[in-house]
């Protein structure tokens, strides 16, 4: 190989390399798009169950329930989305000052409500994005002074942890 071949082939090297960091790019670039389409659907989400919130009775409770974990339970009893919003419906027939915030992770973001009962879907790829989600709008509502009158019914000890933590810390 000759000093031209030579010269040539580290070009060819540089370009591979610097095609491969672009398609790494690009990835990264769709990644961080997605994360943000998440975000803002996520922001509009939590900016509707504040005003749950802020609505609320003064005796009322703000009953957050992590979806698939509390469907899903610890193993010996499975209840379908369906059957834990009906049970969310017959709490709130008995408990006429709560509201009922299911939130679910699944592909597409959104959400519906009825009456005092919110489900929503956090939308995205990823793990542990309602357990996200949640923190995210505990944290909103220490900083508006509202997150007393918030309960979170959970099987995840690590979020439930977390929960504490962050209800502990609150701003006065």
């Amino acid at each position: 190989m000759d000093g031209q071949a030579t010269i040539l082939a580290s070009r060819f090297a540089r370009l591979r390399e610097m095609r491969d960091e672009i398609e790494r790019l690009h990835r990264e670039n769709l990644r961080l798009r997605s994360e943000a389409e998440a975000t803002q659907g996520h922001f509009a989400l939590a900016l509707m169950a504040a005003l749950d919130l802020a609505l609320l009775p003064a005796d009322g409770r703000f009953i957050i329930v992590d979806g698939w974990n509390i469907a899903l339970g610890d193993g010996r009893r499975r209840r379908a989305p369906k059957e834990l919003a009906a049970i969310a419906r017959r709490h709130l027939a008995i408990h006429s000052r709560d509201f009922v915030w299911i939130v679910w992770d699944g592909p597409d973001a959104g959400g519906t409500q009825r009456d005092r009962l919110r489900m929503s879907w956090t939308g995205g790829v990823g793990k542990q994005r309602a357990d996200r989600f949640i923190c995210d709008f505990i944290r909103m509502a220490n900083w508006r002074g509202m997150a007393r009158r918030i309960r979170l019914l959970t099987t995840d000890r690590e979020l439930l942890a977390e929960a504490r933590r962050l209800l502990k810390g609150k701003a006065k």
